[in-house]
């Protein structure tokens, strides 16, 4: 897993909607976490459910860039048709950390363009990032 900088983790999301719901989701186990909310035995790691709505495509386009951002991945729960988000709980704080440095990063102007390289600056074709 190559690691990404801050500015292509955010740039290669798959959605604003999509970045806002993981900030959100991680936080609300961090949250959980420190406060030792019961979980029901449930504790052995961060499980993040998708929402049942989010097309297929949308599913997909998801699970890519977190896959490339973090490494996690989106597991089905079995015969109910819906998806998870697994990973452990330092897995969960990293990235909820890195999350809120980058849209802090980013409402403050200080996420960096320059580190996005396009195909057309490699000779590839015009249109499209190497991280899309």
């Amino acid at each position: 897993l190559k690691a990404l900088t801050d500015a292509q983790i955010f740039h290669s999301k798959s959605s604003y909607d999509d970045f806002k719901f993981l900030v959100k989701s991680l936080g609300t186990h961090v949250f959980n976490r420190n406060k030792c909310v019961a979980t029901m035995g449930l504790n052995d790691g961060c499980m993040i459910a998708l929402r049942r709505e989010w097309s297929y495509e949308r599913r997909g386009r998801f699970s890519k860039w977190i896959g490339e951002a973090f490494g996690f991945r989106i597991k089905p729960t079995g015969g109910t048709g819906g998806h998870y988000i697994h990973c452990s709980n330092a897995e969960c704080r990293d990235a909820y950390d890195r999350l809120k440095k980058i849209l802090k990063d980013f409402k403050g102007g200080r996420l960096p363009m320059d580190e996005i390289e396009t195909e057309k600056s490699r000779g590839m074709d015009e249109g499209s990032t190497l991280l899309s």
